[in-house]
Order: structure tokens, then sequence, then C-alpha cells
């Protein structure tokens, strides 16, 4: 017995089926590109509006082509500059809280890798040698010849000794501050884990043109910056070329670090400062590593950058 539902249907139904198949995907295809248009929008226009309210607070030096972000308070008083580096994903405003007072007794510097805060973006790749190489000539090509105390946060640490590896003439101390830990020191599941933890770049590559790290962060959080800098913060370290730069960084900070490890030279006589927090969490969730650009994303996931 041939029931109802066993009966072919009509071709005009199956017609307007597909028909109605179509328009469904059409409409979500459409709603597609009108998110990704708005994303795209809302980012160029942020940006745009960040760099406007927020100004530039140093002069761009020109170094290989590109201009790159140098911001030096303080006056000389016959002692060496002092010249910071920041953690990945950080710049000129990681300093914010710290420049103001060093000025007071020393000339000091801070500075914007390239890419990052209003510096442009520079050749690939954005390693250690790179990055040293870069900072050489910005306080060459600003005028500055030495020495200098080297002050590096983090991955910042690992650029300031290999900085000390390539000129050591021109280093009269350091200090390093959470310096980054080469991965090759930890065991297999700390690395794992860690890594694990961080978004690729890819991702982070993929999101950034849309807005979706802007929106994704919030205000300075616990371990942020203080009360009065963070939208500062999140304006210029969301832009699309800040957080490509970031990416492209933490893309190969393990060779960076480990170059850097190897290359670490003895300093002699000079003073040498290591400054490291007491840690009351295991190091694969270290607040060590804080890039300012995705504060929800990848925020405490690698201890060495």
């Amino acid at each position: 017995m041939v029931t109802r539902e066993d009966r072919p249907r009509p071709a005009s139904a199956r017609g307007r089926l597909w028909l109605w198949i179509r328009r469904a995907l059409v409409a979500l295809v459409g709603l597609v590109v009108v998110v990704l248009l708005a994303g795209l929008l809302y980012q160029f226009v942020a940006t745009r509006l960040a760099y406007r309210e927020y100004p530039a607070p140093g002069e761009m030096v020109a170094v290989s082509g590109h201009g790159m972000q140098l911001y030096c308070a303080g006056k000389a008083r016959g002692g060496p500059t002092v010249v910071m580096d920041s953690g990945i994903g950080g710049g000129v405003l990681d300093w914010q809280t710290v420049q103001p007072k060093v000025a007071k007794f020393a000339r000091v510097c801070s500075y914007d890798r390239s890419g990052l805060g209003w510096s442009e973006s520079g050749p690939k790749p954005r390693t250690s040698p790179q990055i040293v190489k870069e900072l050489h000539a910005l306080l060459k090509n600003a005028g500055g010849g030495g020495p200098y105390v080297l002050v590096g946060h983090s991955f910042g640490g690992a650029n300031v000794q290999l900085y000390a590896a390539e000129y050591p003439k021109e280093v009269a101390g350091m200090v390093l501050v959470d310096s980054a830990l080469d991965s090759r020191v930890l065991d297999k599941d700390l690395r794992d884990a860690a890594e694990g933890a961080t978004p690729s770049s890819l991702t982070l590559k993929a999101m950034a043109p849309l807005g979706i790290v802007r929106l994704l962060s919030g205000g300075s959080g616990e371990g942020g910056p203080p009360e009065g800098f963070g939208e500062e913060r999140n304006a210029i370290y969301n832009s699309t070329r800040h957080i490509y730069a970031f990416a492209e960084e933490s893309a190969t900070i393990n060779k960076s670090v480990a170059k850097a490890t190897d290359a670490a030279p003895s300093l002699g006589e000079k003073p040498l400062i290591v400054l490291s927090r007491r840690r009351s969490v295991p190091p694969s969730t270290s607040t060590a590593w804080r890039p300012s650009s995705v504060p929800r994303l990848a925020r405490d996931s690698r201890p060495w950058g």
C-alpha cells in the first residue's frame, strides 16, 4: 500500500523547495559579507581616530627606509642614557609610569619596535637580530652615541642582551626585568602548554583587520596598566599594523630568545641588575607576557615573551 509520504512530490514543489534553499544561502552569504565589511570599516575608522586622538609622544626617526618612534625625556647629567625595550606586543606606552621617574635623574629613551605603536612596519623576519640592528640605527640616526644603560622587559630582555653582544662598547650596564626565558630550559609539558595557549599568528592576522581583536580588548584588568592609561594603549595597540607586528615577533620568539641566550656576553665590571617578581603560579600561566594588543585572547599564555 502506497502512503501519501511515499508518493513523489510534484516537480513544482521540489522546485519551490530548492528556490527557498538558494535564497536562504544567498541571504546568509550576503549577511556574512555585510558583517565582514562592517568589521573592516570599524577597524579602519577606529584606527584613524586613535592616531588622531593620541599623537606620537616622541619623534619619528628614519631607519632603513621606514620611520620609527623614539621618545626621550630628561637631561643628560654626565652619565649614560637609559634605553628601554618592552616585552612582546608592547612599546613606548609600556613605560608610561616608569620613564617620567627615571627622567628625574637621567636621560631616558623608549621606543616602538617596527610595526608596533607609532612605528612603521619594517623588514622581515621580525627577529632579535633584525630588531637589534634597527635599534642601533635608531639611536645613531637620532644623534646618540652611547654609552647606554639598557633596560629590557621580557622579550626586550633578549634584545638588549643581544645588543650588548653586538655593540659591547656602547653598553655601560644592563637591567633585566622578568627577562625572556629560553624555552630550551623548559620541559616538554611546559613548552607544549605555553605554545598551545597562544593564538596562532594566522588567527591574529585574520581577526585584526576585521576589528575582532579590538572588540575583544578589555580595560586595564588585573595586572594591566594603571587606571587612566588603558584607553590609549587599547586604541594604539589594537591597530592592524601593531597586531601584525606582534604576531610576526611571536611566531619567531623562540629562535630570537635562543639566539640572544647563545650570544649573551659577559659584562665584566659593568653593572647588571636582574629584577623578577615573585611567582605564585606555574610558568605556563605566568603574567610576565602581556601583549597589550590582545589582552583577552593571549594574555598570560607564554612565560618567555
